[in-house]
């Protein structure tokens, strides 16, 4: 058998398999669509059942909840209760007083790090951050300096005193009992 033969066998054969599969799929495709389409027909059959008064009373209740929004009232502005900073005015900042985690002081805000003794003098960090732009600082102080409007009078373990005319607040770290503990023993 040369490979014309052989070709034109295999036509013969294939051909006829190759009709019944495209043949088959086509059917299953046509089957598809009419399924898709009497779902449709049963979708818009269950809409058409929705009578005009039931759609306007639905509609009358929906309706309801439409309101024209309000234009906001302008307040007068109050410079003592102006918030110079996120979540501290100006008139909370000056009633701040005994003891504090977070001191705030015009745009910035303190927290005490830790507090330790070099040389025989008592030492403590202190982080700020500037509400306004995030910038943040660390700030090594010692008796007697500045922080802000603030004057440090006392440092101890894990406390700073600081007053402001005749306010007097205390930065506090929050820690746990056994590290005050250990504070306490280092002492």
């Amino acid at each position: 058998m040369n490979n014309r033969s052989l070709f034109i066998a295999l036509m013969v054969i294939l051909l006829p398999l190759f009709i019944w599969d495209f043949s088959q799929r086509l059917a299953l495709k046509i089957d598809d669509n009419e399924q898709q389409d009497s779902a449709l027909k049963v979708g818009e059959s269950n809409i058409a059942t929705l009578t005009e008064e039931r759609r306007d009373s639905l509609l009358n209740a929906l309706n309801q909840y439409d309101q024209p929004k309000e234009k906001p009232t302008a307040r007068p502005k109050e410079e003592s209760t102006k918030p110079k900073i996120a979540g501290m005015s100006a008139a909370q900042q000056q009633q701040q007083q005994g003891k504090l985690r977070d001191l705030f002081d015009g745009q910035m805000r303190y927290r005490l790090v830790g507090t330790f003794r070099y040389n025989g003098q008592r030492l403590a960090i202190i982080n700020g951050v500037n509400i306004t732009n995030s910038k943040q600082s660390s700030n090594e102080i010692q008796v007697g300096q500045r922080l802000g409007e603030y004057l440090v009078e006392r440092i101890d373990p894990g406390v700073v005193a600081l007053r402001h005319n005749e306010r007097v607040v205390e930065l506090q770290v929050f820690a746990s009992k056994e590290s005050k503990e250990i504070q306490k023993n280092a002492e």
